[in-house]
Parts: structure tokens; sequence; C-alpha cells
């Protein structure tokens, strides 16, 4: 096996180090009728399952973004992020190189408070290897952030900039961000229904004052409140195929669209995402197509009522420890994505 990835690495000019990691990219999370969530990233790492990490356990990774010109690769690195997990599959070190030479660097440390869930550090170093950034973030027993702390560099101290408050049922009740001075700046306040399950409106005030509302029990509110008001209804359907779909109708102030999530008749994997708007070249769609395996073969975005695809992403598996994304535009090739993963087996 370390042979197959070896040859792998040397065909797409892989040169990471095994003592340095990647940047893993911007995540979401959908959740559907039954409560299963799915995990999907807009950076290199989205066409993995969330388990992927820690079922394979894997100790490192490398990614490398290679250059393109006229539609092919040019067999130089733009740039590599690499990282290192520990043995609960969480990150410890993230660096980001560019042009060869460390652009930033993260380190973070897992902390078990006694009853209260978790404490997760972090620190953000630059190329000149001095500290820009840190934080600690406190998880509550079933992992959900309840406070952080934020230190811009290392000549400022700690303070306080998030707190979230949850009521008897478990239930996220308050969240709060505060300023440098410890001032509360901006509040979000949760509503429920009866049975303590559906959110039905949400809050925001910003020092003091209504900014924002939410009802997702689709009810219109009056333009006199002269807030940011979103209306949001959720609901299941199928298609005629009997694929799942997950609806939200959502109004934002006199902008409305409708997000429609498809999924396949056992809900484990999402096929399409369709944004309908008011003004049709807002439109877009995209489609997931997978192997037997489950994982992310190719992704087409479409905008408007065009038939072609705008860009195309695909997804090949050399090996269970190995990887490579291709994205196309207009039928040429304009990025590269290479992985390398390592396993502790």
């Amino acid at each position: 096996m370390k042979k197959r990835i070896l040859l792998i690495v040397a065909l797409f000019a892989f040169t990471c180090l095994k003592a340095q990691v990647v940047y893993p990219g911007y995540s979401y999370s959908l959740r559907n009728g039954l409560g299963t969530s799915y995990y999907f990233e807009s950076g290199p790492f989205g066409f993995f399952q969330t388990d992927f990490i820690k079922k394979n356990k894997i100790d490192s990774a490398c990614v490398q973004t290679l250059n393109c010109a006229n539609g092919k690769t040019t067999g130089t690195v733009a740039s590599q992020s690499e990282i290192i997990y520990d043995s609960t599959s969480r990150p410890v070190k993230r660096t980001f190189f560019e042009n060869g030479k460390m652009k930033y660097s993260y380190r973070y440390q897992t902390t078990p408070l006694a009853g209260r869930g978790w404490a997760y550090q972090t620190q953000s170093w630059n190329k000149k290897f001095k500290l820009i950034y840190a934080s600690i973030h406190h998880y509550d027993s079933v992992g959900r952030s309840d406070s952080s702390w934020i230190k811009p560099s290392d000549k400022k101290p700690f303070y306080l900039s998030y707190v979230s408050v949850n009521n008897s049922a478990k239930l996220l009740v308050f969240s709060g961000n505060f300023n440098e001075k410890g001032q509360l700046y901006i509040e979000t306040k949760y509503t429920y229904n009866e049975t303590g399950k559906a959110l039905q409106t949400m809050a925001t005030f910003k020092k003091g004052k209504l900014i924002r509302f939410t009802d997702y029990r689709c009810k219109t509110q009056p333009d006199t409140l002269k807030i940011h008001v979103v209306n949001v209804c959720e609901r299941t359907d199928k298609d005629p195929m009997g694929n799942i779909i997950e609806i939200k109708e959502q109004k934002t102030g006199r902008e409305s669209y409708v997000i429609k999530y498809k999924w396949t008749p056992d809900k484990k994997r999402l096929i399409e995402i369709m944004v309908t708007t008011d003004k049709l070249k807002n439109n877009y769609r995209i489609a997931y197509a997978y192997d037997d395996q489950n994982r992310v073969v190719q992704i087409e975005q479409y905008y408007g009522n065009s038939t072609q695809p705008k860009w195309v992403k695909k997804y090949m598996y050399p090996s269970t420890l190995s990887a490579q994304s291709e994205t196309y535009k207009k039928g040429k090739l304009t990025a590269v994505y290479v992985y390398r993963f390592s396993s502790n087996n």
C-alpha cells in the first residue's frame, strides 16, 4: 500500500512533509428530517465522508494545488496545505504554504473539562513565526460551543467574545457577542414551540436595538418594523421518483427564494441543491454524483436556465489514502487538488 501511495505522490509532484499539514476549507452541515447530519465543505476535503479521518486512523494529510495553463497542469505547485491529527482525530497543527514558503501556521490543543465538556485552544503564527492570533473555545458535554475567549496578538490579554445559554431542555435560548471592553454588543434570543423541538422565532439585537428577526412559521412581518426580516418555511416532500426533497421557502425583505435539497429515497445521499429566486439570473443548481462507496465523483453547478454547467468538479480515488480533484470551466481544466493521507494503522 505504501509503495502505491509513493508512486501516486511521484506522479503528481508531491513534496509534502510528514511533520506538517493542510487547510481543510470552510464547512457546513445539512440535516434531514430524521435528524441525520450530512457534511460538505467548500474546500478540497469536501468529498470525504465525515468519519473518514477517524475510520482510517489518519495521523497526517497533505493537499497540493497544482498550477494550470491552457487546460493542462504545468507540473508546478501553487500552494500546499498540511495537517496533523491527534489520536482522537482532531487536528493539532495546520500549515499553509504559498510558492514554497510558509504563510500561516495554526496549532490546536484539546483539554477535557470535568463536567463541562472540553476546551479547544488555537494559536496562529505568521511567516515570521510571530503569534498573531489565539483563542480558547469551551464546548458543553454534547459538543456545542458555549463560550470563547479571543487574544488578537501576543501583546493583548484574552477577552470574552462569545457566550451562549441553554434552557432546561438543553435548547439554545441566548447567545451574545462581546467587544474588547467586555460590553455586550450583539445578542440573539431564540424561542421554541410547545414541543420544545422546532425553532419558531429568532431575534437579534445590536446595542439594544432589534436589527434582525427570523420567523420559521412563515408569518409575514409588517414593514413598519424597518429591520432585516427573514421568513423561513421548512418542509419535506418527494419528487415523482420518490426522492426526498427538503424545501426552505425564505423571504428576506423584498427578496424571495426557495432552496430545495433533493436526497435519495434512503436519505443517505444529497443529489441536488436547487435555488430559485425572483430573478432568473440568480437561480442556480448543484448536482452530485456518487460511486458505489458513497463517495462524490462529480459535482456540476448550473446558473440561470442554462443546460450547460458553468463548472464541473471531478474526483478520483487512486487508493484509500490518496485522491485527486479537478475543476473544469467551459471544458478546460482550471484547478487540480492532489491529496495524500498517512494512516497510523
